[in-house]
């Protein structure tokens, strides 16, 4: 359990020093002394973002503005006693803001994945529509690596997947960035895009709803262990509104000249207990396998099999709001989008594992505040 009388440690590391590049030189930042606030948004299927302001002015003169550029490696590491990497990454907006009694330099940062949402390729397509030749790994790599291969400049990214044995027939990009192409290729949503070992290595690691928690949050007691801690402030929701019995995905082979479906009828994995699908077509239909069917029309899917995956990602996805809830703890930089918590003492349908979809880190100097991280989770299932 951690130990929250312990000093809140800061260090930002603005390519690679502990320092501000200021109108007169660098400026010693040890501890963070020169931050005001940061907060750090992740979320699942997108580039992390950081934003943190520093007072720019000293007796009416600009010591911080003019030496501050985009591009600019930034790292911000925090925590209570034991510290963690909260962002790893590169400036991209500078934006100074004045105001009576208030003039701040705000400086908003991405992990380098940001770099391909950048730009969109002529329309390109990979494999050939009549075998399953395709392996979605290698084309999730060969994509990073070669992200300005076409009349470009390279991201100089590289990328690790995790486990993945998807074959496709055919995947075209028409007129999107290399961003939004992997998002249809990994399933959007369901898979965390992470910073590996370092700040140009990308990682996309499928979410596993299986996987144990890594935090027990409670009510109202504290168990022993690091793994443990108090809840700040929990809000839930629980909704049948995205609640759908399957989902079809229609296409046409134009080599056999027929059209084909491929359909999900249930969610792959299961995170809180029966399904939400299935208490859904009960309370409303009138039986557990009852309930909404969507067809979708303009998946641009090659083959019956894509198609079964295209459905199927959607279904997970929208299965995933059956409950969910807002969760805010002392700060917790450990925490990314795809893990699991457990939420504990909350009575018996809503306490249980929960999926981690995005989380912030926040932390205000001049408000006295202490390091928060607030957690928005979700999950497909619930207790009888």
């Amino acid at each position: 359990m951690t130990d929250y009388h312990n000093e809140f440690e800061l260090k930002l590391f603005i390519d690679g020093k502990e320092i501000v590049p200021g109108e007169k030189g660098d400026i010693p930042n040890a501890n963070g002394s020169l931050v005001q606030q940061f907060r750090c948004d992740r979320k699942l299927g997108a580039p992390d973002l950081l934003s943190f302001s520093l007072n720019m002015m000293d007796q009416n003169e600009f010591v911080v503005l003019d030496k501050l550029l985009p591009g600019t490696p930034i790292k911000l590491i925090a925590g209570y006693g034991e510290t963690g990497t909260i962002f790893d990454g590169e400036a991209v907006y500078i934006r100074p803001r004045f105001s009576p009694g208030q003039n701040v330099v705000e400086v908003v940062c991405y992990t380098k994945a940001w770099r391909l949402t950048v730009g969109n390729n002529e329309s390109r397509a990979f494999g050939d529509g009549f075998e399953a030749a395709i392996d979605a790994k290698k084309l999730l790599t060969d994509i990073v690596s070669a992200s300005g291969a076409h009349k470009g400049t390279s991201d100089g990214l590289s990328v690790k997947i995790g486990s993945s044995d998807a074959k496709l027939e055919y995947k075209s990009q028409v007129a999107t960035t290399d961003f939004a192409f992997i998002g249809q290729i990994t399933g959007g949503a369901g898979f965390a895009v992470k910073t590996g070992a370092s700040a140009s290595e990308l990682v996309f690691q499928p979410v596993e709803l299986t996987a144990s928690a890594k935090l027990k949050i409670h009510r109202d007691r504290v168990d022993a262990g690091d793994d443990s801690m108090l809840a700040g402030k929990v809000e839930f929701y629980n909704s049948p509104v995205r609640q759908i019995k399957e989902v079809w995905v229609r296409g046409y082979d134009h080599a056999k000249h027929k059209g084909f479906v491929g359909k999900a009828t249930a969610p792959s994995a299961l995170i809180g207990g029966k399904a939400g699908t299935k208490h859904t077509g009960k309370m409303l239909y009138g039986g557990e396998s009852s309930g909404k069917i969507i067809q979708i029309l303009d998946a641009g899917v090659g083959s019956q099999e894509e198609a079964k995956g295209v459905a199927q990602a959607f279904l997970d996805d929208c299965s995933m709001y059956w409950m969910g809830a807002r969760v805010t703890i002392e700060g917790r930089p450990s925490l990314c989008p795809g893990d699991v918590i457990e939420l504990l003492d909350f009575g018996t349908r809503f306490s249980g594992n929960y999926l981690i979809k995005a989380c912030q880190h926040v932390w205000s100097g001049s408000s006295g505040a202490p390091f928060q991280t607030i957690c928005d989770v979700h999950r497909n299932g619930s207790p009888e």
